[in-house]
């Protein structure tokens, strides 16, 4: 039935009114079924419905149809029973606010609201600016969440850093040769370990002064870095001496890259300071059940063994 040709059995609202499109008219029967409405109301529908197919109390969500209908008396009253902001919900979760009054006469409910179009307008206007405003500090927290990430990991390397070479710390080595031992254990992998020293390096820093020594000292670094394998791991245990972590690495195999390490820092051509410079190597294979302090140990003494015997040399370690 079109409302705007149709005449209905009874007529609630007046004909001036029923071709109102800024004013929005509707009436209703106490389950929330309208009964009649103007263009004003026609305009909340889409092209494949009519008003009059409507029911209040499935589109109503603010206040809902049973809250409306419960908290009114059965008396009837001039005075609007609801006066405010309307939102009803539509299909597929669109949403219209109105200003509205609701009165309520011999048992049926009069709906009056009106679209304000400027407020409308501000609204959305609003709206948008805040969800600009929303994405900028979405974009802004995820930069500061990125900082934070690089601080946090620059503060993690610091920690575990030797400042002067750029290897790993001693504490760091230590806490990495726990897990490969255990790893060697439960996987049966053979584990290895070296430890070498420059020579002389007391006579470097007498000599040719500290910033001289500094420099030998990355220099080694640098080589050390450059000749293992991605999964070895480096460190500065204290002064000159260096220790480094071969995960699956067999003594034999330990002491070929000993003896290329040896070899290429001789052959290193240094300028500063102008003259040659050797290392001397300890060599040890994790045996399972030792403990940290003990596999160091061991390669401490073939490190010992090399420097005793001439230096410039690699030791293998004993059982």
């Amino acid at each position: 039935m079109n409302p705007l040709t149709d005449a209905p059995e009874k007529r609630y609202i007046p004909l001036s009114l029923l071709r109102f499109r800024t004013l929005l008219v509707g009436v209703f029967d106490q389950g929330g079924q309208v009964l009649e409405s103007n263009a004003g109301f026609q305009m909340l529908c889409t092209e494949e419905e009519s008003a009059n197919d409507w029911n209040c109390s499935e589109y109503l969500i603010n206040p809902s149809w049973d809250q409306l209908h419960l908290s009114t008396s059965s008396d009837d009253t001039d005075a609007p029973i609801y006066q405010g902001i309307l939102t009803l919900r539509f299909p597929e979760e669109n949403y219209q606010s109105v200003t509205a009054m609701i009165f309520r006469q011999e048992g049926l409910y009069y709906l009056v609201a009106e679209y304000n179009v400027e407020e409308l307008g501000l609204l959305n206007t609003s709206v948008t600016a805040l969800n600009d405003e929303l994405m900028r500090m979405q974009r802004e927290l995820v930069r500061t969440n990125h900082k934070l990430e690089e601080q946090r990991e620059l503060f993690r390397m610091a920690s575990i850093t030797d400042v002067l070479t750029g290897l790993y710390n001693r504490r760091f080595f230590i806490e990495s040769l726990t897990e490969e031992m255990e790893r060697s254990d439960r996987y049966g992998k053979s584990l290895s370990l070296i430890l070498c020293d420059v020579d002389h390096f007391k006579q470097v820093n007498d000599t040719y002064g500290h910033d001289q020594g500094d420099q030998v000292l990355r220099a080694f670094s640098q080589l050390i870095n450059e000749s293992l394998r991605s999964f070895d791991i480096a460190a500065r245990f204290g002064g000159e001496e260096f220790i480094l972590l071969l995960p699956e690495t067999t003594i034999e195999q330990a002491v070929m890259t000993a003896e290329r390490l040896r070899k290429q820092f001789k052959q290193q051509n240094m300028t500063t300071p102008p003259t040659t410079i050797t290392a001397s190597f300890g060599v040890a294979e994790y045996t399972k059940g030792e403990t940290e302090d003990e596999i160091i140990k061991r390669a401490d003494l073939a490190l010992y063994q090399a420097k005793k015997t001439g230096r410039n040399r690699v030791e293998k370690a004993t059982d």
